[in-house]
């Protein structure tokens, strides 16, 4: 299923649902831990970036380095070398209003 500003979504270790405001796909950016420690870190693969809010509109939440076929989140590479796999995942809950969406 594809996010969309508008959806009910929640993770798997969040208790509290989120309302997506922002949905950015295809991103390639390096982890943040490797942008911290390497001079020139390796991209990732293509993934989503998720602005959020609580369901009542208030706070501000993020969520990213998530596959956009799978809904889970990428491996975790330590410096560009070794991988392993996280486990995290986003749940769709529902929408808050009506979504617009693309069929093609």
């Amino acid at each position: 299923m594809k996010i969309a500003p508008g959806m009910i979504i929640k993770t798997n270790y969040s208790r509290e649902p989120y309302l997506v405001v922002r949905v950015e796909d295809g991103c390639t950016c390096p982890r943040y831990i490797d942008k911290i420690s390497m001079d020139d870190p390796p991209p990732t693969a293509p993934h989503l970036h998720i602005e959020c809010t609580g369901v009542d509109g208030k706070g501000r939440y993020y969520l990213s380095h998530f596959d956009g076929r799978t809904l889970r989140s990428l491996d975790k590479t330590y410096c560009g070398q070794k991988s392993e796999p996280d486990h995290d995942r986003i749940e769709v809950v529902g929408q808050g209003g009506p979504v617009q969406m693309r069929l093609f």
